[in-house]
């Protein structure tokens, strides 16, 4: 069911005189589990609705519900279009209202009571996302596939989620997606003959389940050719002074200049879940390329000094949905987040630098055995700690609207017989909920 406003449930209390001064004394939720407690589909939400003002009243109704809500919007014109700016938004409600009428009477709790009044509550989280009609999507319009009402993502509740994009350029101007599950009460009576509201939400985090595949055990890897030219190549130039003749030489990459050719291997796992004890699979490998090097240095066994590996997380979160009334007409908009998750600083506190040789027996860099590197919500860990603080990280997921990937960005700094050289490197990987 789509609402007609982001906020429909604070409009219709407002459009019924909500008390704005609302306390906790007024109204507050006590439920019954830990702080930041992460509930399953399927689960009982239990507790309490706490009035603890005084209150005397011949009539008074407290109700409660539970929703989620999948909010997206796209507002274009950007700075060229400063004249032209529009909003579209959709808002989907991902549960049937389960709203509960639990007190219809009097309340009586007078100035001088120690006591509170209290309504029980039990609530169930649906399993699944309600049905939507599937008339209202197309093959345009939405990520999952609607010819297909069995596919495992139609079933599924996505996670709590929230992202946002704002740009300069362009004709979008900024982009949001969010996800979100909260209780919502209301208790509404009659005092000195006017009708008073107190509407107050609990907001709550669900537990996505990423569909286990054979992709989590799999590994996935990428080669990246690359190249050092200079005179330093040559057998006992290592450590010389080269001439201004040398150097402008190197500078302008003479062919005259020997030429070192390698291919640097990153090895990543293809899925990685979320606190998964077991240390990533993750490792770069040097291999020389004497098919390509030169001639009179291709036989040399060579020293490769690993200065800086770099690893970034890139988020990609696609938006689309439609605002037409007849459903053909898409918003869309793609947006980037990349994150450092902090590796190189674990290289930087070795007490010899890493170097690896180019002759028989030449063995990956076991990265993830080496530093002991796992992955939870929060970014990269070395044992128990974190690397380098990133934002809040979330599973891969899909709904009509939402589609939220990652992939993984290396960026490795060595040094060959004293020059330089940077590779870089990307592949995608999915990451996984906590199992």
């Amino acid at each position: 069911m789509r609402t007609s406003s982001p906020n429909g449930f604070e409009d219709k209390m407002m459009h019924n005189s909500v008390t704005p001064e609302a306390t906790e004394d007024d109204f507050k939720f006590d439920v019954a589990a830990p702080e930041n407690w992460i509930f399953a589909p399927g689960d009982n939400i239990i507790g309490n609705l706490v009035r603890g003002a005084s209150i005397i009243t011949p009539e008074a109704t407290v109700k409660i519900d539970l929703v989620g809500r999948m909010e997206t919007s796209i507002r274009t014109g950007g700075k060229a279009h400063s004249n032209h700016k529009k909003t579209y938004a959709e808002h989907i409600l991902l549960f049937e209202s389960q709203e509960t009428l639990i007190h219809n009477g009097p309340l009586h709790l007078p100035h001088d009571s120690d006591e509170k009044l209290n309504f029980e509550f039990s609530i169930k989280i649906p399993e699944r996302p309600k049905k939507h009609p599937y008339h209202v999507y197309t093959k345009v319009t939405s990520h999952l596939p609607v010819d297909n009402p069995d596919h495992p993502d139609h079933k599924k509740l996505p996670p709590p989620f929230a992202s946002g994009n704002l740009s300069m350029f362009g004709n979008v101007e900024s982009a949001q997606a969010e996800v979100k599950y909260f209780l919502v009460a209301t208790l509404r009576y009659k005092s000195a003959g006017h009708v008073k509201i107190h509407a107050i939400t609990w907001p709550f985090k669900i537990r996505y389940s990423s569909t286990k595949t054979i992709e989590e055990y799999q590994i996935r890897q990428v080669q990246s050719e690359a190249k050092v030219q200079s005179q330093r190549l040559l057998p006992g130039m290592k450590d010389a002074t080269l001439s201004l003749h040398q150097k402008t030489r190197n500078l302008l990459r003479s062919s005259k200049v020997p030429e070192f050719y390698f291919n640097m291997t990153v090895s990543s796992p293809m899925s990685i879940r979320f606190s998964d004890p077991e240390p990533l699979r993750i490792s770069v490998q040097f291999d020389p390329l004497p098919e390509k090097t030169s001639d009179d240095i291709k036989d040399i066994v060579r020293e490769i000094r690993v200065d800086s590996i770099k690893i970034f997380l890139r988020a990609t979160t696609d938006i689309r949905f439609t605002s037409n009334p007849e459903h053909t007409r898409r918003h869309c908009d793609t947006h980037t987040k990349t994150s450092n998750l902090g590796l190189d600083k674990m290289l930087s506190l070795l007490e010899s630098p890493l170097v690896v040789s180019t002759g028989k027996g030449n063995k990956p860099l076991n990265l993830g055995d080496m530093f002991q590197l796992t992955m939870n919500e929060f970014g990269m860990l070395s044992g128990n700690k974190r690397l380098y603080p990133t934002p809040r990280l979330y599973p891969d997921f899909t709904t009509h609207s939402i589609r939220h990937t990652h992939g993984l960005d290396f960026k490795v700094n060595v040094k060959i017989d004293g020059e330089s050289v940077t590779v870089e490197t990307s592949l995608p990987v999915k990451l996984l909920s906590v199992d």
